[in-house]
């Protein structure tokens, strides 16, 4: 990831040392075990992991900005006029958002394989889910569940204890939120 993002081999190389040479020991019984190499990844705790997380994030965010140029994927707009969002990271999840279309179901699932061949991260499509506008036929809504092999789910669930999307009625839709950090306040 660091050399497709433009660092030096020298330094990758660096980086790179620091992340493989790490081994680990085993106290078994009172005896020490054999040491042991990790494959892959970095250890918890590792002080480069942040630094590093954050060059792969960067590293898929030019990816979705290449597809975006490219007009593979189109975003998502919250107002007339706004800016168009097509991605979300958080500290260990992703929303990806586009047109409910099979140009862009396929581009995220290329710009996915492509980052998973660069960073060694691979994404858990069993864990992943899918939703779409109710605009969108159920039918069709599950063809492009079927291209991410991802599940489909109903966009008015919760993420991080919030509504993942708001129709027209928002003070309804945040009134337990508000009442929860009132009871609390007081």
């Amino acid at each position: 990831m660091m050399s497709k993002l433009g660092f030096p081999p020298k330094w990758v190389d660096r980086i790179m040392n620091c992340v493989t040479s790490v081994t680990f020991s085993f106290l078994i019984n009172g005896e020490i075990c054999r040491f042991l190499r990790p494959s892959r990844g970095l250890r918890q705790g590792n002080p480069l992991s942040l630094y590093l997380f954050l060059l792969c994030a960067e590293g898929l965010s030019s990816l979705i900005h290449r597809a975006v140029q490219g007009k593979d994927i189109a975003g998502f707009t919250c107002s007339r006029g706004g800016s168009k969002i097509t991605h979300l990271f958080f500290a260990n999840d992703s929303m990806l958002f586009s047109r409910a279309s099979k140009r862009g179901c396929l581009a995220f699932k290329k710009i996915l394989d492509c980052y998973a061949i660069a960073s060694g991260q691979v994404v858990n499509f069993q864990k992943s889910a899918i939703c779409v506008s109710r605009k969108v036929p159920r039918h069709y809504a599950l063809v492009l569940a079927g291209i991410l092999g991802v599940t489909l789910v109903k966009c008015h669930e919760r993420y991080l204890g919030l509504p993942r999307f708001t129709e027209r009625n928002k003070r309804q839709i945040f009134a337990d939120i508000k009442a929860r950090v009132w009871n609390r306040v007081k």
